[in-house]
């Protein structure tokens, strides 16, 4: 059985729940500048040839995706696009905080 948390005064939880909320919010700030670094690894040069996928037709290349426009809806695009401005706002918001780091 897992043992309860121990009862305190509602002062307490307070400045409990406020330090935590203080590290969460570092975490949260931690992982978005992570995400953004991700987002801006360097891409690779991707070889099509290289993996095949096994289809009733046989195998093929990567190259099927080419042309392949069905997930280009207007609701998914318009979501990918708004995504995309979001990530890019975050990206900014990141290295702002990057820079404001520096001096210390």
């Amino acid at each position: 059985m897992v043992a309860m948390p121990r009862v305190v005064s509602a002062e307490e939880w307070q400045r409990e729940r406020d330090a935590l909320l203080v590290a969460e919010k570092e975490a949260t700030r931690a992982l978005d500048a992570i995400a953004a670094r991700r987002r801006r690894l360097p891409m690779v040069r991707f070889d099509n040839e290289k993996y095949r996928f096994a289809t009733t037709d046989g195998p093929i290349g990567c190259r099927f995706f080419e042309g392949a426009n069905s997930w280009r809806s207007t609701s998914s695009w318009t979501t990918a696009r708004t995504r995309s401005a979001r990530l890019h706002a975050l990206d900014r918001q990141c290295d702002r905080s990057d820079d404001a780091g520096d001096g210390e």
